[in-house]
């Protein structure tokens, strides 16, 4: 069931979500996945056609995975980081970014190997973060 406060893709009370009782949607962030994923379908909605619904909450599902790592790969570029790591960080944002992104390929990629090559990668920044100046 879509939210009584959902018009379209907007939120009509969202200025005012904890005052009126949503705080859980006040602090939800998709990390632009949502935003993303309507893009993707060109504004259709699962409201106006629910059997698009499964497809187009698996794609949000796939984008917000790959949108949680691309957050995490920003937040790393503030590290000291020596050149080669920063081009591997930058290889790894290009690879979670192609253009055109597709709903096919947001599957593949969330899919594949590639967020735990990322995870791994950021793991391995730990040094790197030790050594940042306060």
């Amino acid at each position: 069931m879509p939210c009584p406060h959902l018009s379209g893709h907007h939120c009509t009370i969202h200025n005012d979500l904890a005052k009126k009782g949503f705080s859980g949607c006040a602090r939800y962030d998709c990390a632009g996945a949502g935003q993303r994923a309507t893009a993707l379908f060109n504004g259709e909605s699962w409201q106006d056609n629910p059997a698009d619904l499964p497809r187009q909450m698996e794609t949000f599902r796939h984008l917000r995975q790959l949108h949680d790592l691309l957050q995490m790969l920003v937040a790393a570029g503030a590290l000291p980081l020596p050149l080669e790591v920063e081009r591997q960080r930058l290889r790894h944002l290009q690879q979670l970014c192609p253009d055109p992104m597709t709903p096919a390929l947001a599957r593949t990629l969330a899919t594949g190997p590639l967020p735990q090559a990322v995870r791994a990668f950021l793991t391995s920044l730990a040094p790197h973060a030790a050594r940042r100046p306060a």
